[in-house]
């Protein structure tokens, strides 16, 4: 849908945008905490070595650094000369619940690093598992004290895990604000949009009241104006077509019927009947051309019957001429009387005016081909969810001698006949065949899908 694609698409440009931005502010802000807690151990241990510098007596060390070591944010300790170690409080940062308590920062004496501290009489900042150390020299009256001042890096880390989470909240929020924000603005594009489509399938259908409501984005009010106006422009066209056609029945008939009237002044029989039969095919291709343009075009385009009605309702319509002529006729597949549990409803998707013109026509051509007394056979099969219509006659007429497009034909009319039974089939995703008639002539199978009526009727 396109509603839903411009929401994607939103969110994934958002994320994007969102993603490219807060990975790298991650990585700030712990590199800003880092930088923190190695500025911090600096000046805690510079601090409290200047402490150590301004004491005369060493002895009053411990009283004076006692409330000055308790008090820092990093761990802080004091070698003595003498080896005593002052301070050990446990790291900075926050007590993780059940795990193992921090070990005490005691500075052993025959450490390597404060050989080296001790030995170069130099300051020392410097990582090792995962701490950050800073060792400080200071001369005091009995030797060299050396400060010591760690900060716990992992710990440091954690804290920055909160930040993290913040930010990606954030993000996250960002993201689905702009879902938000995406859907209701596509709403303002798609919601005009699916109405046209609709307007567009009513007017397929023969609903030309429909219009389509301009509001919406510039484009879309275009879009909706220019569908009302072909709308209107399709309305005038076939207000004039039907104008044209009933006109072209006025100017046709009478000539034809002045041709009927002079045709019954021939003295010679033979060429009488034979100018009254060309006649007769003129005047039933008149009928035919004039009928189908005055269809109506909202049943040409849409709808759905019952086959088996229709069935019924054709076979009583030429029950009677059928009689005249001596014509055996034979309907198979359906009831006369209504709803009949050994005769379901067969629905298609044609209008029953539409089923009825096919039927007429195909019914039309036997009359017009074959010779009186020829017997018609009419059937309505259901096979593999299609509604199959056999129309067959028992006449000379073979499938070689038939043409299907308008203006041919093997039996010298017009064609048009059969060409409308093709268009009308053709509008019910149907199609049309001619195979030889179990009654010896040409059987016209017409197969129509079926449909379900609650879908027809939406």
């Amino acid at each position: 849908m396109l509603r839903a694609r411009i929401t994607w698409l939103a969110a994934a440009l958002v994320a994007g945008v969102v993603i490219s931005f807060v990975i790298p502010l991650c990585l700030l802000v712990r590199t800003m905490a880092e930088d923190r807690a190695v500025s911090a151990t600096r000046s805690d241990a510079q601090s409290v070595a200047m402490i150590v510098a301004g004491v005369d007596d060493p002895a009053s060390l411990p009283a004076v650094l006692a409330p000055t070591l308790n008090g820092r944010t990093t761990t802080t300790t004091v070698a003595l000369p003498s080896g005593q170690v002052l301070g050990g409080a446990p790291l900075a940062g926050p007590a993780v619940t059940g795990g193992p308590a921090p070990a005490p920062a005691v500075f052993p004496e025959d450490s390597a690093l404060l050989a080296t501290v001790r030995a170069d009489n130099r300051s020392v900042a410097t990582t090792a598992d995962d701490r950050f150390h800073v060792l400080i020299p200071v001369g005091i009256a009995d030797g060299v004290a050396i400060v010591h001042s760690v900060t716990d890096m992992g710990q440091v880390t954690r804290g920055v895990y909160g930040s993290w989470s913040i930010l990606a909240t954030v993000g996250l929020l960002l993201v689905l604000g702009s879902v938000l924000v995406a859907r209701q603005q596509s709403a303002r594009i798609s919601t005009p949009v699916v109405a046209m489509a609709d307007v567009a399938h009513r007017l397929r259908s023969g609903d030309f009241e429909a219009r389509a409501t301009t509001t919406g984005p510039v484009e879309v009010v275009e879009l909706g104006q220019a569908l009302n106006q072909l709308a209107d422009r399709i309305e005038d066209l076939l207000r004039l077509e039907r104008e044209g056609a009933a006109d072209l029945s006025h100017r046709l008939r009478t000539p034809v019927t002045a041709l009927r009237l002079d045709t019954d002044q021939v003295e010679d029989p033979t060429v009488r009947a034979r100018l009254r039969g060309h006649v007769e095919d003129l005047h039933r291709a008149i009928d035919s051309v004039v009928a189908d343009a005055r269809r109506p075009s909202r049943e040409v385009m849409g709808g759905w019957c019952d086959a088996r009605a229709v069935l019924a309702d054709r076979a009583h319509h030429w029950g009677p001429l059928a009689e005249d002529q001596g014509r055996t006729t034979t309907v198979t597949g359906q009831t006369t009387t209504g709803a009949h549990p050994a005769y379901p409803p067969v629905l298609v998707g044609l209008a029953a005016q539409d089923l009825a013109d096919l039927l007429d026509n195909l019914v039309d051509n036997v009359f017009a081909h074959t010779p009186e007394g020829t017997p018609i056979r009419l059937e309505l099969q259901v096979i593999d969810a299609r509604a199959v219509l056999r129309v067959e006659d028992g006449g000379e007429g073979s499938p070689d001698t038939v043409a299907f497009e308008r203006g041919e034909s093997g039996a010298g009319s017009t064609g048009l006949g059969l060409d409308i039974v093709r268009r009308l089939a053709a509008d019910a995703g149907g199609s049309v065949r001619f195979e030889h008639a179990h009654l010896g002539g040409l059987a016209v199978i017409v197969s129509l899908p079926l449909v379900a009526r609650a879908g027809r009727a939406g």
